[in-house]
């Protein structure tokens, strides 16, 4: 751990490079217990010893036979006269950095990392300290899509704890996750960008119409909005509330995760997107009836895993006070079938 970066593209385990990686980021210093804790340590490369303007010793071509190479080796006590080549100056500038060597003394080593509240004894850190400490010292991402929603005004920079509270929500699959993730980040294959890159029509698949923006397909195509007008009288169920562009972005503003039905409409509104979504690129005869329908599919089917894994894991009860709270949802019938409301809508 004391040696500089140079051979860490060398570890052959992914693990441990990770890990070294880490480290390097919160490292500040290393003090040795004593001399014998460190005597089979290489000299060179290592970042215990530094010349007189703080860089390390990099490894000559050759050793004669009074070149030291490990910290057993220091001081070396030859006579100067002997020294030829590089080592007339390396080896003095080796005694004086040896020298200059502090131990703890103790019955350990210090490591100390540099953590946002300064510098501490990584031994008397907890794993948050640590994290805290890695996230303090990564760079900050540019972020462009942040950017573009706050310039066009549809997101504000207080909005995005709520926005991301929202897309990893428990009730919200990983799989309509990964479509709101999507979404948000304005990075996917869309008619528009089709257009500016490879010269196509961009028309949306959906509608006909052309597409202007990235976030045509889930903000101002006349499909989706089609769909949630239909899916109006349960949403108004949940909520009354009229839909709004920036629920149409990050879905409804939860103040508290108690607010069971602002998380059931956000849970209808999520399977909505996700599912005009990840079809945005099929052609439909009826485009409006055939999502609808998926969508329907989509909430049934995730109903009945999320069932079945409730009466697996003895939470029969906590399916029923979340999914179907004042039963908007369905219902659970007596032999344990589900029966769902938005079927007929």
């Amino acid at each position: 751990m004391n040696a500089s970066n140079r051979y860490d593209k060398d570890i052959p385990c992914e693990f441990y490079k990770e890990a070294v990686k880490a480290w390097r980021i919160i490292f500040h210093s290393y003090i040795p217990k004593n001399v014998n804790d460190i005597k089979r340590d290489w000299i060179y490369d290592n970042v215990l010893l530094k010349d007189d303007d703080g860089r390390i010793f990099k490894p000559p071509s050759n050793f004669p036979p009074y070149a030291p190479e490990f910290f057993y080796d220091l001081p070396v006590t030859d006579n100067p006269r002997e020294f030829r080549g590089v080592y007339r100056n390396l080896i003095p500038k080796l005694n004086r950095s040896f020298f200059k060597l502090s131990f703890s003394n103790n019955d350990k080593a210090t490591y100390y990392i540099t953590t946002s509240t300064g510098i501490k004894d990584v031994t008397l850190c907890n794993f948050s300290t640590l994290y805290s400490a890695l996230l303090s010292q990564r760079k900050v991402s540019a972020k462009p899509w942040i950017a573009k929603w706050e310039q066009e005004g549809a997101i504000n920079n207080s909005d995005w704890i709520f926005v991301w509270r929202n897309v990893h929500h428990s009730i919200i699959s990983q799989t309509v996750q990964s479509s709101l993730w999507e979404l948000l980040h304005r990075n996917y294959m869309c008619s528009y960008f089709s257009k500016l890159a490879f010269g196509g029509d961009g028309k949306c698949k959906l509608c006909g119409l052309e597409e202007f923006e990235r976030t045509h397909i889930f903000v101002s195509c006349p499909v989706i909005n089609s769909i949630y007008d239909h899916f109006t009288p349960l949403l108004n169920s949940f909520c009354p509330d009229q839909m709004t562009l920036k629920e149409k972005i990050m879905g409804k503003k939860l103040e508290s995760n108690k607010d069971i039905l602002g998380i059931l409409r956000n849970y209808v509104t999520s399977s909505i997107k996700h599912v005009v979504y990840r079809n945005r690129n099929n052609t439909f005869t009826n485009a409006v009836t055939s999502l609808i329908k998926l969508v329907k599919t989509h909430m049934k089917k995730d109903l009945t895993y999320q069932w079945w894994l409730a009466s697996n894991n003895g939470r029969k009860d906590d399916f029923k006070n979340l999914y179907f709270q004042n039963n908007l949802l369905g219902s659970v019938c007596t032999n344990d079938s589900l029966s769902f409301s938005f079927t007929n809508i």
